[in-house]
């Protein structure tokens, strides 16, 4: 089951003060994914409030235990809980990183702000090349029907762990 957080005005501000001027040159959104990015490691902070936040090119977060985490988020404009046949997605200008484990969350726009996301789960860097789909750009997932926008690899949120030890 996804776990809910709530996004506090001052994740908020800290997400919106870090997405001012900043473009991440791997965006494939041209940069309109950032805040959602952002807003995504808000979100990992609340939930494992030990990891240091390093956002390295291969890697956002460093555990306690010395294990890299790196976050992937999508927007949704829906107010439910998504589903676990819903999928996180790497793209492939992202596979030159280098982490342990990818940590996936969904987060809510009610067309003004972001109240609220929801942790899917985390799985190891080895499980999501084992497991993941391959997709071309443009090609249609077949779980939802929706036609990715780059190539990229996508993992069902099913087969992702809520409670890592490691993280």
């Amino acid at each position: 089951m996804p776990r809910l957080v709530q996004i506090s005005q001052l994740a908020l501000e800290r997400a919106y003060s870090r997405f001012r001027g900043r473009m991440n040159k791997n965006s494939f959104l041209d940069g309109e994914g950032n805040l959602t990015g952002f807003l995504g490691e808000e979100m990992f902070k609340t939930i494992f409030p030990a990891a240091k936040h390093v956002d390295s090119i291969d890697y956002d977060f460093l555990s306690e235990n010395g294990v890299k985490v790196e976050v992937k988020t999508k927007k949704q404009n829906a107010p439910s809980e998504p589903l676990k046949s819903y999928e996180g997605s790497v793209a492939e200008t992202s596979c030159h990183q280098n982490p342990d484990f990818y940590s996936f969350f969904r987060v809510y726009f009610d067309g003004k702000t972001f109240p609220y996301g929801w942790y899917m789960g985390s799985i190891s860097r080895a499980s999501l090349y084992k497991y993941g789909t391959k997709l071309k750009q443009g090609e249609k997932n077949g779980n939802n029907g929706f036609s990715v926008k780059v190539n990229c690899i996508n993992i069902p949120y099913s087969f992702l762990s809520e409670k890592h030890q490691n993280i």
